[in-house]
């Protein structure tokens, strides 16, 4: 959990170089289990699947929206970056 939130912070920090500020950001979003987490630390809720942390920029100019991610699903916590063609349309 420390180590993601660590890859986290600091894939933010590049991107709001790149980008500014994040036009949303939820940090930590509580997704579950909230009376148990109180006692927990960040890195703790974020191991366990209690919280996520999100920050998205919306790129209008650019067409595109850069979301940043860190979440742990079926014990395994993962840091990702995705970039949307917001002018792509599925068929």
């Amino acid at each position: 959990g420390t180590v993601a939130i660590e890859v986290y912070q600091t894939f933010k920090e590049e991107l709001v170089q790149m980008y500014g500020e994040p036009t949303d950001t939820a940090e930590p979003q509580i997704i579950r289990c909230k009376q148990k987490i109180q006692c927990l630390d960040d890195a703790e809720r974020l191991e366990m699947g209690y919280v996520q942390f999100v920050s998205r920029w919306e790129l209008p100019d650019q067409n595109k929206t850069v979301t940043l991610a860190a979440k742990t699903e079926w014990h395994e916590t993962t840091v990702h970056v995705t970039v949307t063609d917001n002018r792509y349309e599925q068929d």
